[in-house]
């Protein structure tokens, strides 16, 4: 079975592979911190806008201690900005969290 999962991991585009990873690791501090992900998106969002920006994005990676490259930031952007106004909703984020449970282009 291993060498299945290696294939299967190969074969999944590098970009992917670090969009789970980052995504995987904000889950994993959010449970160690006992929040929700909504909680932190209102942390990031102090004006309640309903939306995350790049550089909030990037402000939540830095307040949960891990660490960001700015191409992962904005390939995150560009997977999960499913309407293409340039922010995160909500929902969008949320989706990022939840990558790769759920599809992408679930409304």
């Amino acid at each position: 079975m291993g060498d299945l999962y290696l294939l299967f991991i190969l074969r999944i585009p590098l970009q992917l592979q670090r969009i789970y990873a980052q995504s995987s690791a904000i889950r994993f501090r959010l449970r160690q911190m006992s929040l929700s992900s909504l909680h932190l998106a209102h942390m990031l969002d102090p004006m309640r806008c309903g939306s995350l920006s790049s550089s909030q994005l990037r402000e939540g990676f830095r307040m949960l201690r891990i660490p960001i490259e700015d191409n992962d930031v904005n390939d995150i952007m560009a997977c999960f900005d499913i309407n293409g106004d340039g922010v995160l909703t909500y929902e969008e984020f949320e989706k990022f969290l939840t990558f790769p449970s759920r599809k992408i282009d679930d409304q």
